[in-house]
This record gives structure tokens, sequence and C-alpha cells, in this order.
């Protein structure tokens, strides 16, 4: 299920689906450790494939929310060729950033949990965030 909705078909037009799919991740955990507890042909070979994901997942999350967090406001959008959405944030005096860097953006007004990222096209020394 997790698979189908991760197709870029799926991503692009059912988001919200694939969004479903992937954060509720523990209840197929939940779901494979019934179906091998039977033990019918062999003893489960769950824990083989979960716990060395389960680590990097782990230390991916802890990463994740150690890392700032910072509210900026949108000081243009506009609508560019190709269907391209460029933003534009004014940048926070404590961001540095290197050349090809991306950053994970979210709306609080839709969704605050929902990140999307973006590669950062401005360079270093404006004082304003292009994406």
């Amino acid at each position: 299920v997790i698979f189908v909705f991760a197709i870029s078909y799926a991503r692009r037009f059912w988001f919200q689906a694939f969004w479903f799919t992937h954060h509720w991740y523990y209840v197929f955990y939940f779901l494979m450790i019934l179906h091998g507890s039977g033990r019918l042909v062999q003893d489960p070979l769950f824990g083989n494939f979960f716990f060395g994901p389960v680590v990097i997942f782990t230390l991916d999350q802890i990463i994740s929310l150690a890392r700032n967090k910072v509210e900026v406001s949108i000081v243009r959008a506009e609508l560019l060729p190709s269907e391209v959405v460029g933003l534009y944030f004014k940048r926070p005096v404590t961001f540095d950033y290197r050349a090809g860097q991306w950053v994970r953006i979210s709306c609080l007004a839709l969704n605050p949990g929902e990140y999307h990222p973006f590669t950062i096209s401005s360079a270093p020394h404006e004082e304003h965030l292009s994406l």
C-alpha cells in the first residue's frame, strides 16, 4: 500500500493518500507482526528486517527535532513559466547557507506537520531567500 502511493503519479494527484499511508506506517508494522505471529510456516523473521531501519529512523527523527525551526513571512510569491511558483522570504538574521542547500517549508495555516523540500535559489549575500 505504501509503495503504491509512493509512485510519482499518486504523490502528485493524491498527495493526502500518500501522506496518510506514509504516516500510518506503525499500523502496517503492527499488522505485519500479527501476520507473522501465527508461525504457520516458520518462525517470524520480522525482527531481522525491523530493528536496523528503526534505529536509522529514530536517529533521523532525533536530528530533525533538534534542528532549528524558524517562522518567516512570505515577502512575495509569483507564478513563473512552466507552472513554477517562486517564493521570496525575508532571510532570518542567523540563517547562513551555502550554494546548493535546501530547506523544508511548512504552511502553518494548512498543515503544520506537512513539510516540502525546496532548493534555495538566491545567493548567500542577498537579504531575501528565494525558492
